[in-house]
């Protein structure tokens, strides 16, 4: 189910901070979640399949784009 995000406008993301919410998750799941978050509007707290979003540049409700830097944090 997609976040219920506030009217106006939302702005680009420049960087995109993910971190796992379960340690024994398999590692190939962070290329499918980099696969699939572009066209996204994503917030701090949002989750994707084993990942949580941790922050994002700027703060916010932000779309992430193909030139959104997404990292990965423990």
């Amino acid at each position: 189910m997609p976040p219920i995000l506030p009217p106006g406008p939302i702005g680009t993301a420049e960087r995109v901070v993910l971190r796992k919410r379960h340690r024994r998750g398999p590692d190939f799941l962070g290329k499918v979640v980099r696969s699939r978050l572009p066209g996204r509007q994503v917030e701090v707290g949002e989750r994707f399949l084993n990942y949580e979003v941790a922050a994002t540049v700027p703060a916010g409700p932000v779309e992430v784009t193909h030139d959104t830097i997404v990292e990965f944090i423990d």
